[in-house]
């Protein structure tokens, strides 16, 4: 990873961050009808159930 500032025209201070890669391998999309790898089924039956009113969120 690079760092680097440079300075406009108009004065501003301007910082890149760049992403330096000696190999990169592209991968192929999911195959039609594939199995997925590693998904387990998920029980949303307990999704959403700890509410908490907008008073207690400390944000």
């Amino acid at each position: 990873m690079q760092v680097r500032s440079y300075e406009t025209a108009e004065k501003q201070r301007r910082y890149v961050t760049e992403v330096i890669a000696q190999n990169i391998e592209f991968l192929d999309s999911k195959k039609q009808g594939a199995p997925e790898a590693g998904s387990a089924p998920v029980d949303m039956s307990s999704f959403g159930k700890d509410v908490f009113p907008d008073e207690e969120i400390p944000f």
